[in-house]
């Protein structure tokens, strides 16, 4: 028997199995280790060009913007979007650029007409060391995806250590037949984001 503070005596198998209990129903709480929780934040200058169209009259276009992702360090995953920025379509190298405010253009005789209403677009895939594999889905309408695959600048390594640089490679879509090329251009910044926190 086991006595307590204020005088009750409980058996004391009692006291083993009221601690038993309070560890199965209340386990220590485990910190999550850095490498569980690590994501990468990335914001690039991407332009993906269709200039072959399944309907020769129809003209190419351009999509052109910020491109920021959500990147898992151990599985290489990713996901993101498109949004407008100061980005020059068909010359994604020129450091003067208007701020654009969309995301997808036509080239017309030389010059480039934005849809205006196209002001994001989803994009999801995943990086192995140097390959890279994209869709952006919807482009110009639901189920009109562009598949993109691409290889980077530099080897990022196993936990992507190293900065990506360039990327660029074929793309195809959305229609069947149709194909280009994408690139991007230009990292514009990389962050460490670890649950809610981004570490610079």
């Amino acid at each position: 028997m086991q006595t307590t503070q204020n005088g009750l005596r409980v058996p004391l198998f009692g006291l083993l199995a009221l601690m038993v209990l309070s560890c199965l129903c209340c386990p220590a709480l485990t910190p999550v280790s850095f490498a569980e929780a690590q994501t990468r934040q990335m914001s690039l200058v991407i332009e993906i060009t269709i200039n072959t169209r399944a309907n020769p009259a129809d003209p190419t276009f351009v999509v052109a913007g910020i491109l920021t992702i959500v990147l898992n360090v151990k599985t290489g995953q990713f996901t993101g979007d498109i949004t407008p920025g100061a980005v020059c379509p068909l010359d994604p190298q020129s450091t003067e650029c208007p701020q654009q405010t969309a995301v997808l253009f036509d080239v017309v005789n030389g010059s480039i007409v934005p849809h205006e209403e196209v002001t994001q677009l989803k994009v999801e895939g995943q990086i192995l060391r140097r390959a890279v594999n994209m869709i952006v889905r919807d482009v110009g309408g639901t189920g009109r995806h562009i598949f993109a695959l691409g290889t980077t600048e530099n080897d990022p390594g196993d936990q992507f250590e190293s900065d990506v640089g360039r990327v660029a490679g074929p793309a195809v879509g959305p229609e069947a037949g149709e194909g280009g090329d994408w690139q991007l251009a230009e990292v514009r910044g990389l962050t460490r984001q670890v649950g809610n926190e981004i570490d610079e």
